[in-house]
């Protein structure tokens, strides 16, 4: 798995400190034109909105995650949930204008 990947699954389970894989992932810069390198699925929301409840992590780290992986065209989401889990993700990088 080449090291893209990697950063993008580690940010994706939101275990480790982001801030050095943010850096790392910069290395690469923005653009993508291949096939996704990170599929999000409903697990990957539950996991980080599981940690929340639980009180592991803050509603900023949330909105944090959901912020670093919005947007990314290196990111899609599972197919069959494709419009909840971006309508999900839109949601809570944006809280300000979602309410």
């Amino acid at each position: 798995m080449n090291r893209r990947a990697e950063i993008l699954r580690e940010l994706a389970r939101f275990e480790t400190p982001t801030e050095p894989l943010l850096r790392e992932l910069q290395l690469f810069g923005w653009d993508w034109s291949d096939a996704p390198l990170l599929v999000l699925t409903k697990l990957d929301f539950l996991h980080v909105i599981d940690r929340l409840l639980a009180g592991e992590i803050m509603a900023s780290q949330l909105q944090e995650w959901a912020e670093n992986l919005e947007m990314r065209e290196d990111v899609a989401f599972d197919e069959k949930d494709k419009e909840l889990l971006f309508e999900i993700l839109f949601r809570i990088a944006t809280p300000d204008i979602n309410e």
